[in-house]
């Protein structure tokens, strides 16, 4: 029986087939795309891979199931939301990757009928008072509150106990606090003792408390019989730096599996996930899987015997330190994926001898702790110390003429593909700036912009051959006299539009990736220039600072 439960799941050939086709899109959106930490994957057993921060909503569990099924032969059910299941393109295609459906009590919430208001912000008890409420059938314990947003925060309280029609009683008060005081006092003060009631109150949205048993014991079975699965334990994407609150359906998933089968070798995967632009088109992408988090039995009876809390409680604790850390690994265990490199290395001879030499020049250690932190590198600095400031400008000057022409040579595909960039650009930025009243974490909504890219550019890709195909079929009728050689020269339009168009979109993503590294190389050097102008690092901050005003 131990053997059967070590056994992995076979990876299905509909599966592989989905991740191809989401590799190929992966290529195309991303440059670089590497991954660390690999010997870290169990080969054996059940799976719960614990992935964030969660920066990007679709390119997150693509490149980890790529990574996961090219290291480790192994397939990852993904957990997605009802939502996007009803979706065509994104239903489809979690279908064929074997996605496990979540029911998220935010799909469900509606308008609370009347308005709310609060009167005592710093008793102990939070009560709640309605104007024209209807509590008693609207609402019940363990439902959520939700509050509009205001100043980019959502406040949301878990409701104890429901008294009257209108007035219940909250577990805590609404967080954040400041938002809750402005929305239901509307009140400019900050103080949070500040007891005044408006007759207006605020409008408020009921989220209902989901029974979600059936669905850990469907995914503790699923881990039982070698699968795994796939979980941000942000519960959503977001375009907030570093890791909001992390939910704990992770822990409770791994205890559920242990307690039903204590012979269980599940293993708990984290893995970080580093974007040098999670929004940007051809970003760079590290995934680095960190330590396997094994779940004791003790624990498990621990969990099993009525100490929930605490057995989940000390398992997220292992789970929050290992995701923190593997997120830090993958941010920096190769420094040149996330920025790109000045120029061409130096020789080999040449940096030896400058290595021997940096040890003693004190004006170069000086200057070493301030050009880490305007992103310069060792190599930069090197550089810095063997190259004149004459022969520096001479280089910014031919990287300046290298960006002409690789503008040039974007200037075709620009063109061709105008009629596909245009409407996908305003489609995704009009969906970014719509996602931002979904979730309290979203600032702009950039987490969201490859996932509203990708599906708009699968529909509108045949209407954009199309339009090509029109104007080739136009072109023959118009340039051919008689009919026996149009079907001839409609074919030779035809395949001369397919290799323009794919020859313009390889071309254009080449210069494009050659473009980014001179400006990036260009802001460099001239940084560069400010160091062999500078006598001190005060100086130098000095001069970085005007430079940038």
């Amino acid at each position: 029986m131990v053997n059967d439960v070590q056994q992995k799941r076979p990876v299905s050939r509909t599966y592989r087939a989905a991740v191809a086709f989401l590799s190929l899109v992966t290529k195309i959106y991303l440059r670089e795309f590497r991954v660390q930490g690999v010997s870290n994957i169990p080969r054996d057993g059940g799976l719960i891979i614990v992935a964030g921060p969660h920066s990007n909503q679709m390119l997150d569990p693509t490149v980890v199931m790529q990574a996961l099924l090219s290291e480790g032969n192994r397939s990852a059910s993904n957990i997605i939301p009802t939502v996007w299941m009803k979706t065509r393109i994104v239903g489809f295609l979690a279908r064929c990757l074997e996605a496990i459906v979540l029911e998220r009590p935010s799909d469900f919430q509606k308008q609370g009928s009347g308005a709310i208001y609060m009167t005592d912000f710093s008793s102990d008890i939070a009560v709640v008072h309605g104007i024209d409420t209807k509590f008693m059938s609207e609402t019940k314990s363990g439902d959520t509150l939700f509050l509009p947003k205001f100043a980019g925060s959502v406040s949301s309280a878990t409701i104890r106990t429901v008294m009257a029609d209108n007035m219940l009683i909250l577990k805590c008060h609404f967080h954040p606090q400041e938002a809750a005081i402005r929305k239901l006092n509307r009140c400019s003060s900050s103080d949070t003792s500040a007891n005044i009631t408006h007759s207006e109150g605020s409008p408020y949205y009921i989220a209902p408390k989901l029974d979600r048993s059936q669905l850990y014991t469907n995914i503790a079975c699923h881990l039982t019989d070698g699968g795994s699965a796939l979980i941000f334990p942000e519960g959503a994407s977001h375009d907030t730096p570093g890791f909001i609150p992390l939910h704990v359906g992770a822990a409770i998933m791994a205890l559920e599996e242990k307690l039903r089968n204590p012979h269980s070798v599940t293993a708990i995967l984290p893995c970080g996930i580093a974007h040098s632009g999670a929004h940007i088109f051809r970003s760079k992408v590290n995934v680095h899987f960190g330590n396997p988090i094994r779940v004791s039995r003790a624990l498990a009876i621990r969990y099993g015997e009525g100490k929930r809390e605490q057995a989940i409680s000390f398992l997220m604790e292992d789970i929050r330190k290992e995701l923190l850390e593997a997120k830090q690994n993958a941010e920096t265990v190769d420094n040149t994926l996330l920025r790109p490199e000045v120029g061409k290395p130096l020789l080999k001879k040449t940096l030896r001898s400058v290595q021997k030499r940096s040890v003693r020049s004190s004006p170069l250690l000086k200057h070493y702790e301030l050009l880490r932190k305007l992103g310069l590198t060792n190599d930069h600095l090197m550089t810095a110390a063997l190259t004149s400031k004459l022969r520096i400008r001479v280089k910014q000057m031919m990287y300046f003429s290298m960006l002409m022409i690789t503008g040039a040579l974007m200037l075709p595909g620009l063109l061709l593909y105008s009629p596909l960039i245009v409407p996908v650009e305003i489609y995704a930025r009009r969906r970014a700036q719509f996602s931002t009243k979904l979730s309290p974490w979203r600032k702009a909504g950039l987490d969201t912009f490859a996932t509203n890219r990708v599906i708009a550019c699968i529909a509108l890709l045949p209407a954009f051959i199309g339009l090509y195909l029109g104007l080739d079929v136009a072109w023959a009728y118009y340039m051919t006299s008689e009919a026996t050689t149009f079907p001839a020269l409609m074919a030779m339009m035809v395949t001369a539009t397919f290799v323009v168009l794919g020859a313009s979109a390889w071309v254009g993503i080449a210069a494009a990736d050659k473009a980014s590294d001179l400006l990036q190389s260009l802001r460099d050097y001239n940084l560069l220039c400010l160091l062999k102008g500078a006598k001190s690092p005060k100086s130098l901050e000095k001069y970085f600072q005007e430079s940038r005003t």
